[in-house]
């Protein structure tokens, strides 16, 4: 009996790791990449982790309709693309609005969410200096992959049109 809790208690963490990188992974080959500047900027914060806090954002342009989640509405960004390296134009609508006649859906909430990225400690200094300065000239990007139901996922840092931090 012990073996076998032994066992358990070794592999299912495991297996509950994998599941988590599979199901990344998954979601990142399914997804449509999106472009966002980023607006704010804070250097990591070492007493919660090797962090960069940023904040998303979004060129909006008027509501395609109305969406009122206090309603129950599911609202989303409906996104149009604008070009490559290019932000999309972003328009507050529902859920089902923005699937249909939009290049590309998110949920509003979860995108506007987004305001750490993890920074691997061994490049830390290297990436916080860049990133640093790519915000004060206004060439930081994130790079977001957003899936078919509009959950998107940090996929990578750019810097001055370079891509300087990638998600595997």
């Amino acid at each position: 009996m012990n073996a076998k809790l032994l066992v358990a208690a070794v592999v299912l963490p495991l297996v509950a790791i994998t599941a988590g990188v599979v199901r990344a992974e998954l979601h990142l080959a399914r997804s449509k990449e999106w472009e966002f500047r980023v607006a704010g900027y804070d250097p990591r914060d070492l007493l919660e982790g090797h962090y960069i806090r940023l904040s998303v954002a979004l060129d909006e342009g008027p509501a395609r309709t109305a969406c009122r989640q206090d309603q129950g509405d599911s609202c989303c960004l409906c996104l149009t693309s604008l070009g490559a390296h290019t932000p999309p134009r972003a328009e507050r609508a529902t859920c089902a609005v923005a699937k249909a006649e939009c290049d590309g859906a998110v949920r509003e909430q979860e995108l506007r969410a987004i305001d750490r990225y993890y920074v691997p400690e061994s490049r830390a200094e290297e990436l916080t200096r860049r990133f640093q300065q790519a915000a004060r000239q206004q060439t930081a990007r994130l790079v977001v992959a957003v899936d078919a139901q509009g959950v998107p996922q940090v996929k990578a840092l750019v810097a001055d049109g370079e891509r300087v931090e990638e998600t595997h």
